[in-house]
């Protein structure tokens, strides 16, 4: 059946709002509170140390939303290193630290610096469908006394959308992904036995 001028103007109105739509769409901010979830061990005894996160990115950029939303880009907080060392700091004195955000300590304690080497978010270039990636790359570096260790950690996840990430999917996918990474941080013998020394 054959259909109506109308109809295909309306059709046309129709897509063309979609299309403006997209290209409105608005960058996304992910609020970065990760859940770090490593064993208290009585490993400190009462010693200092000094925690700061140093986020080593070009920018805060992460990806964009794919597809249609392909300018539309996913961003990280500007707060995101002080959650970090707030939950380092909190892991560190379940240890048995006197463990401080470095801005208040000094020169002759240990330190404990985290550092943010790479977070992306890649969507298929297709607008339907598809799996959503999420990568995150972070390092660590403590000094105690003449000492130094450092390591290096990394961690994917991905899920399955229908269309695009929704805001609260997204905030969910990367801040697990950051988890993990972090974590894996304060699961590492290796490190665990240099702190207990």
């Amino acid at each position: 059946m054959l259909q109506s001028p109308l109809f295909f103007r309306q059709l046309l109105v129709l897509l063309g709002a979609v299309l403006l739509t997209a290209c409105a769409m608005s960058p996304q901010t992910v609020v970065v509170k990760p859940d770090l979830k490593a064993p208290s061990m009585p490993i400190g005894h009462g010693r200092q140390v000094t925690v700061q996160t140093v986020d080593r990115r070009r920018d805060s950029t992460i990806g964009t939303l794919g597809g249609v939303y392909r300018t539309a880009y996913l961003n990280t907080d500007g707060r995101m290193e002080q959650s970090v060392t707030a939950e380092a700091v909190t892991v560190l004195q379940s240890w048995d630290f006197v463990a401080v955000p470095s801005h208040l300590g000094n020169a002759q304690m240990a330190s404990f610096t985290i550092e943010i080497l790479d977070i992306d978010y890649q969507r298929p270039a297709s607008n339907v469908g598809g799996n959503v990636v999420a990568k995150c790359r972070v390092g660590v570096k403590v000094e105690m006394g003449d000492e130094t260790y450092s390591g290096e950690y990394r961690s994917m996840r991905s899920e399955q959308v229908a269309l695009m990430g929704t805001p609260e999917g997204n905030r969910r996918l990367v801040n697990q992904t950051i988890s993990q990474a972090l974590n894996q941080i304060f699961l590492d013998s290796k490190l665990q036995r240099f702190m207990a020394r």
